[in-house]
């Protein structure tokens, strides 16, 4: 062995034996064909998966408290929201449910979720482990009767620049989508935006990751195997948007009264706080309009009654809409 850190087994397949070596401390692993490829045994699929999954969940946690503190300071400018929740969240997207205060509707949130993460998974796990259990693709060249290997991976600056080409354009949409939510939950204290956000975030980081290791790092060759890998498993990121259409099909008034209901609530919660802040400042304008009133007309208590009855039909009307607002979400 050329170091004691490097064991070589013929464990690959097509093997020279019925039954391949098991080597779990091997670190490289070869074939019948001359063919071998490097195997990390330390990195376990579901050690992986944690790493990346709490590295993107810390960084989406960063933004959120970056974004807060912000605001909390004025350090940001107002930009005006041209997007709805419902358009951000995405009505062709299963996930817009998140907007909509249903049982059901979450139900079908978290089973989209639990499948989308368990995809990932499944081609997380065969980019690493044993050699018996893998997609690990055999790009290093070893005759018996030579001390050198050559690796026959050609993957070049033009597949990766391919790679990042494609990835950016079937999730740049999502990312934008995650960040702007991200805005309109922290300036709008609304926590289905942040939900919404956080899926669309995770779940694109979440892609990229996965796409790198198992097409760059383990089964493409070639620029051409990377383009086709990597537009198969980015699929998996449609895949809200496949079941909503399944569902819009099979129950389309179920489907339409939710994205009903996902736009009326976050309207009903704008204008109660539109309205809000006009009472307030219409009842600003009043108090002094009836200060000067009451003084003009020598503190006459007609005109002060009558007043007093006007700003107690504000107050009803401000209720009678909040009252609205908690009926709808528990009709929800």
């Amino acid at each position: 062995f050329p170091s004691a850190r490097i064991f070589v087994a013929d464990c690959g397949k097509p093997s020279y034996s019925k039954n391949p070596v098991s080597c779990e401390s091997c670190t490289t692993c070869c074939n019948s064909l001359e063919e071998c490829f490097s195997i990390d045994n330390d990195r376990s699929p579901l050690k992986l998966f944690s790493i990346v999954s709490g590295s993107i969940l810390g960084f989406i946690l960063v933004l959120f408290v970056m974004i807060y503190a912000g605001f909390k300071r004025n350090l940001y400018p107002s930009i005006k929201q041209n997007f709805t929740a419902l358009e951000l969240c995405g009505s062709d997207s299963v996930y817009h449910f998140v907007l909509c205060h249903s049982a059901v509707g979450m139900l079908v949130v978290v089973a989209t979720i639990f499948a989308q993460i368990f995809l990932f998974i499944v081609f997380l796990a065969v980019s690493f482990g044993n050699a018996n259990i893998n997609d690990l693709t055999y790009t290093v060249f070893c005759p018996r009767n030579s001390e050198e290997c050559r690796d026959q991976n050609s993957i070049g600056m033009v597949g990766q620049l391919a790679f990042w080409i494609i990835i950016i354009v079937f999730l740049l949409r999502d990312i934008v989508r995650g960040f702007r939510l991200i805005w309109k939950a922290v300036g709008k204290k609304s926590i289905e935006c942040a939900l919404g956000s956080l899926i669309h975030l995770f779940m694109s980081l979440l892609s990229m990751l996965t796409s790198w290791i198992y097409v760059i790092d383990t089964i493409a060759t070639s620029n051409t195997e990377v383009i086709v890998n990597v537009v198969i498993l980015l699929f998996v990121t449609e895949l809200d948007e496949w079941i909503y259409a399944a569902i819009y099909y099979m129950f389309p008034v179920w489907a339409k009264k939710m994205q009903e209901k996902a736009g009326e609530i976050e309207a009903a919660r704008d204008g109660v706080s539109r309205d809000h802040g006009r009472k307030v400042e219409s009842g600003n304008v009043s108090n002094s309009t009836s200060q000067n009133n009451r003084q003009s007309d020598g503190g006459n208590p007609l005109v002060s009654q009558i007043e007093i009855l006007f700003n107690k039909i504000d107050q009803l009307e401000e209720e009678l809409k909040a009252i609205k607002v908690k009926l709808q979400e528990s009709y929800i």
